[in-house]
C-alpha cells in the first residue's frame, strides 16, 4: 500500500508544482508586457518633450537669424 501511494503523492506534487510553474510564467508575461507598456509610454513623452524643445530652438534660430540680418542691413545703409 505505501508502494502504491509514494508515487501518487509524487504525481500529485507534480501536477501542483506544475500549475504553480504555469502561473508564475503566466504572471511573469504579463509583468513584462506592462513593463513594455511603461517604457514605450515613457519613450513616446519623451519624443514629445523632444519635439517641443526642437520646435522652440527652431523659433529662437528664425528670430536670432532676422536680428542679424536686420543688423546687417542696418550697418549697410545707416
Amino acid at each position: 500500500n505505501q508502494i502504491i501511494k509514494e508515487p501518487e503523492d509524487f504525481h500529485q506534487q507534480y501536477e501542483i508544482l506544475q500549475k504553480t510553474n504555469d502561473e508564475l510564467r503566466s504572471e511573469s508575461e504579463t509583468n513584462l508586457e506592462t513593463i513594455k507598456e511603461s517604457y514605450i509610454n515613457t519613450i513616446n513623452e519623451l519624443n514629445q518633450e523632444l519635439l517641443i524643445i526642437k520646435d522652440e530652438l527652431e523659433k529662437q534660430t528664425n528670430t536670432l537669424n532676422q536680428q542679424q540680418l536686420i543688423g546687417k542691413f542696418h550697418s549697410l545703409y545707416y
